[in-house]
C-alpha cells in the first residue's frame, strides 16, 4: 500500500432496518447529484424508488476523502463506480448509491448510500474497514497516476515541437 491513513479516510456507519431516505436526503443536500451504480445523475423519481425498495432494510453510509490527490469530481466518479464494483462483488444483494460533495473546509469527499436484503452483505468489523480503506485509497491513487502520466506524455510531446520549431522544422503534420 502506498500512503497511510492520513491520505485516504474512510469512515462508514450502519443502520440496521431503517430506510435510507434520510441518507438519500443528505446526499442531495446544496443541491449535489445523485448518481446510480453507473455513474448516471438520478432523477427525483428514481430516488424515491430507491428508497422506497431499500425501506425497513439495512444501510451503510460510507465517506471516502481521498486527501491530497487533488481529483477532479469525474476521477472522484470513476474512482468510486471502479471501487463499490469491485466492494459489492461478493455482496449479492448490495446496491448504493452515491454524491461527489465538494466541502470548502474539508475539500471533496464521497457519499455512499449502500442497501442490501442480506445482513451479512454490509457487515464490515474493524479488519474489513482497514481492508477496505486501503482499497479505497489505491484505487483513487490509480486515478492520480494516470493523469500524471498523461501530463508527462503532454509535455514530453510539448517539448518535442518545441524543440523542432528551434530546428526549423516546424510543427508535426
Amino acid at each position: 500500500m502506498h500512503g497511510d491513513d492520513r491520505d485516504t479516510i474512510y469512515k462508514t456507519s450502519y443502520a440496521d432496518d431503517e430506510g435510507t431516505e434520510a441518507l438519500t436526503n443528505y446526499l442531495q443536500h446544496d443541491q449535489q447529484t445523485v448518481r446510480d451504480r453507473t455513474g448516471r445523475p438520478m432523477s427525483k423519481k428514481e430516488i424515491e424508488q430507491f428508497n422506497e425498495k431499500a425501506d425497513g432494510k439495512r444501510n451503510r453510509h460510507i465517506i471516502i476523502s481521498p486527501r491530497d490527490h487533488d481529483l477532479s469530481d469525474g476521477e472522484l466518479d470513476r474512482g468510486t463506480r471502479e471501487y463499490m464494483s469491485e466492494m459489492i462483488e461478493d455482496r449479492p444483494t448490495a446496491d448504493y448509491v452515491y454524491a461527489v460533495h465538494d466541502d470548502k473546509e474539508h475539500g471533496k469527499d464521497v457519499h455512499i448510500a449502500m442497501t442490501a436484503n442480506d445482513k451479512q452483505d454490509l457487515e464490515m468489523y474493524p479488519d474489513d474497514i482497514k481492508r477496505e480503506r486501503e482499497h479505497a485509497h489505491e484505487t483513487y491513487l490509480e486515478y492520480r497516476r494516470d493523469r500524471t502520466r498523461e501530463n508527462e506524455q503532454q509535455q514530453e510531446q510539448e517539448r518535442g515541437r518545441e524543440r523542432d520549431l528551434e530546428r526549423g522544422r516546424g510543427p508535426h503534420p
